[in-house]
């Protein structure tokens, strides 16, 4: 069971996994942090989810959650029922969740597989704590800025 805890219990290179909603600003404002490593993350990959915002074919390259994201030929394609895909099959504004590693500023990808998109879906990134406000309560997982408000829930 799920424990609620202050923001201030928070930890650089804490694993966490959030869920919310990408701000105009590019900041992910989160709904809900959850910081319980169950053995389904046990992989050690970081994840992030949420739509493609653009594709530029010509270079491989993807933008999602505001971060242009590097495609390498080692990058692994699935569609929504897992079955092997192309970097061709994938469009702006499809819902993805993207496995890699997050290093040097950048995120690189080792899979990327293709989710059900609904009207409104639920951004979400898993990761290592790589910066914190206290003051200001904001942090950063896989570059990207974690902003919390007063119906943001910690969990433990």
């Amino acid at each position: 069971m799920s424990a609620f805890i202050k923001f201030e219990a928070l930890q650089n290179e804490q694993f966490v996994k959030v869920n919310g909603k990408l701000q105009p600003d590019g900041a992910l404002l989160a709904v809900e942090v959850n910081t319980t490593r169950t053995a389904k993350y046990e992989d050690d990959q970081d994840k992030m989810q949420s739509v493609i915002q653009f594709i530029d074919r010509e270079s491989h390259k993807i933008k999602v959650l505001n971060q242009t994201i590097a495609l390498s030929p080692e990058t692994v394609y699935r569609t929504i029922t897992n079955k092997p895909s192309s970097f061709g099959d994938f469009y702006e504004g499809e819902q993805v969740k993207i496995r890699g590693y997050f290093e040097h500023g950048g995120f690189l990808p080792s899979k990327i597989t293709a989710q059900e998109t609904y009207d409104f879906n639920v951004d979400e990134i898993e990761g290592q704590i790589s910066g914190i406000d206290y003051d200001s309560r904001t942090f950063f997982v896989n570059g990207i800025r974690i902003v919390l408000d007063n119906h943001s829930l910690l969990l433990k």
